[in-house]
């Protein structure tokens, strides 16, 4: 079966997350995706660990696969030469460098597009490509931090926290992702080339949406609020009597069900609890009666009672609780590849299904330079020449 970006050629110059998340996710839909790695050390998210299995490490293997691994030390310039020649042969170059090195090196997006008119290149950075900021390294926490994520984020007698994920970098790198797809149908209508660009702020910012809608009305910073809604009550994370569950009451006839279903009926009538914009004005007074009822509940049961009424809820899980569940078995997210060191390795599955040009785990992670000699002989260079370029520490 065909993937849909069958026969697109991705060169990733990717360190650690958002390039490399975005490559992966290209590569998922079928993209051949070269990984371009320093020889020797290659990704830093290599050495991430522990864990290790049989030495690799489970950070990197969790963002790699269905990708070549290349070496190449760009400080060469026989190396820069090789990485030419595969721009010339390639659709979109990746990576999430600040700008300055990748101008510096000879990479920037005037330098590629006069080797290859036709390339998608797509930069990642932490502040973007232009501004005061351009130049300013930065990591998933310091984007969750400048961009107000970190700060809605926590309980709110508490500090502010980031989230358990690195959104910030994910997210930039499936903004790319989409991106560069937008990019490649231009240029199949047009012909043309272009240059993409994203960054962890921005990604961050745009999570925002409706929190900073508040804001751009109101001109108030949303306070936190943990686990609750701003705009809905109740709609937060509730312990029981064996762990944790969360409810979401979106409008009317689902308040009423959760009042049948934790035999607060009485709540129904209350005039402090008639619609949600009393609630939310009276959300202490009610937050304490509905922690009260929970906590003599158990999870399960009080999910069953809620799922009973039509009312969104659902148990807090960890992990293992997460990748032990039906529909998440069922959805497929949990997915086995064989790795030629490591064995069979478990990583999660693309988040999305295409019916006619499914996604597919065909590659595993590669190991440091597996596939430098095949590309080298793809661009022309002859054994005698790869031996030399080897060991003279070009590649």
């Amino acid at each position: 079966m065909r993937q849909a970006l069958e026969g697109i050629r991705v060169l990733e110059l990717g360190r650690v997350l958002a390039a490399p998340f975005c490559g992966q996710m290209l590569g998922d839909l079928g993209a051949e995706v070269i990984k371009i790695e320093m020889p020797g050390s290659g990704d830093e998210s290599r050495a991430y660990g522990p864990p290790f299995v049989h030495g690799e490490s489970s950070y990197f293997l969790s963002l790699n696969r269905n990708k070549d691994s290349v070496t190449l030390n760009l400080k060469d310039e026989r190396a820069k030469d090789v990485l030419r020649r595969l721009i010339a042969q390639s659709d979109v170059f990746l990576h999430n460098s600040l700008p300055g090195p990748m101008e510096r090196l000879g990479f920037s997006y005037e330098e590629v597009r006069k080797v290859n008119p036709r390339i998608i290149y797509c930069a990642i950075s932490g502040f973007g490509q232009s501004g005061p900021d351009r130049d300013k390294p930065s990591l998933d926490m310091m984007a969750q931090a400048v961009s107000g994520l970190m700060f809605l984020t926590g309980e709110g007698d508490g500090a502010p926290v980031r989230s358990g994920a690195a959104v910030s970098d994910i997210g930039a790198g499936m903004f790319a992702a989409c991106a560069i797809v937008a990019a490649l149908l231009h240029r199949e209508r047009t012909g043309e080339g272009q240059m993409v660009d994203t960054s962890l702020v921005e990604s961050s910012v745009a999570f925002l949406t409706y929190q900073a809608g508040r804001f751009f009305v109101t001109g108030q910073n949303p306070a936190r609020l943990g686990n609750a809604h701003p705009l809905v009550v109740p709609y937060d994370s509730y312990r029981t009597s064996d762990g944790w569950v969360t409810v979401a009451v979106m409008n009317q006839p689902q308040w009423e069900g959760f009042c049948r279903a934790l035999d607060l009926g009485g709540l129904v009538e209350d005039p402090r609890f008639l619609d949600n914009a009393s609630r939310v004005a009276h959300r202490d007074e009610l937050q304490e009666v509905v922690k009260e009822r929970f906590a003599g509940l158990t999870t399960a049961e009080a999910v069953r009672r809620l799922d009973g009424e039509g009312v969104p809820c659902a148990e807090v899980r960890d992990l293992a609780a997460v990748f032990a569940d039906p529909q998440v078995q069922h959805l497929g997210l949990r997915q086995r590849v064989r790795h030629p060191v490591t064995g069979d390795i478990d990583v999660v599955a693309p988040a999305f299904h295409l019916s006619a040009t499914p996604p597919a785990l065909g590659k595993p992670p590669p190991r440091l330079g597996e596939h430098t000699e095949k590309w080298l002989r793809e661009v022309g260079l002859s054994q005698e020449e790869i031996g030399r370029l080897r060991s003279e520490g070009a590649v």
